[in-house]
This record gives C-alpha cells, sequence and structure tokens, in this order.
C-alpha cells in the first residue's frame, strides 16, 4: 500500500497540520507503521485504482503534502534499511543507491536527530549519496 514519512520539525502548528492531513486522508485509511516512528501506511483497498496505481484522488494530496515540505512519499520496504541500520549522527553512511533521494533524506533525519533547531550545530557524521544510473539522479 501507499505509505509515506512525516518530516520534521516537531513543533505544535506543525503537529496541526499533520492530524489536519491524516484527517483529509481518512477515505484510505491512514495507519501507524509500527516499527517506524513518524511513517503511515494508507490501508484502504481504494488506495490503489484499477490501472495497479496510487489512486488519482489520494495522488494529488499526498502530492500537495510533498510539495510543502509536510511528508516524504516513500514504500515501507524502503524505510526498513535505515530503520534497521539505527543511524546516529556521528555515523558516517555511503549510500550507492541513492535516487530518487528519499532514503537519503530519511538518512539525514537520523543524522540530524537532535540538530534541527536554529544554533545547534550540525551533526558530526558524513553522508555520501551516489548512485550509479545517472538517468535516476534527474528524478
Amino acid at each position: 500500500p501507499p505509505s509515506f514519512l512525516v518530516l520534521p520539525p516537531d513543533n505544535d502548528a506543525y503537529k496541526f497540520r499533520i492530524a489536519t492531513l491524516l484527517e483529509d486522508l481518512r477515505t484510505w485509511q491512514p495507519e501507524p507503521v509500527r516499527w517506524y516512528a513518524g511513517a503511515f501506511r494508507l490501508c484502504a483497498d481504494a488506495a490503489i485504482g484499477l490501472n495497479g496505481q496510487c489512486d488519482g484522488a489520494l495522488n494529488r494530496v499526498l502530492a500537495a503534502a510533498q510539495r510543502a515540505g509536510h511528508i516524504s512519499r516513500q514504500e515501507t520496504a524502503s524505510m526498513l534499511p535505515v530503520a534497521a541500520l539505527n543511524i546516529e549522527p556521528h555515523h558516517c553512511v555511503l549510500e550507492l543507491c541513492a535516487a530518487p533521494g528519499s532514503k537519503t533524506m530519511q538518512i539525514l533525519r537520523h543524522m540530524h536527530a537532535g540538530h534541527w533547531h536554529i544554533g545547534a550545530a550540525p551533526p558530526s557524521g558524513l553522508l555520501v549519496a551516489n548512485d550509479i544510473k545517472e538517468y535516476r539522479l534527474a528524478m
């Protein structure tokens, strides 16, 4: 099923916007992914159209939320490697299958955990992201 990650920051106004988004998505039955905080899966059969693609109305809601910077669309299977690695701010990470970038952004969120506020020191780790297929880097 379609899934997404809620993006930081974690303040009251942002929490309200996410609550509003989840209410807008209620038709498609959003459920938290138990093993990854901030991840949601859309479980209604109607989330997938007859063509096997994301329902058109759902796609519009998700695309608007992603353009606004509230979510990152990512399949749960792609969330799993980052969750399993338990990446921390001091880690050095080499990602060799980086395009189109959802795992890269997920890694950065882990590396910047606790470093989101203004004036915070940057994390001491390093992320190098690359992809062998040049056309995927343009996605």
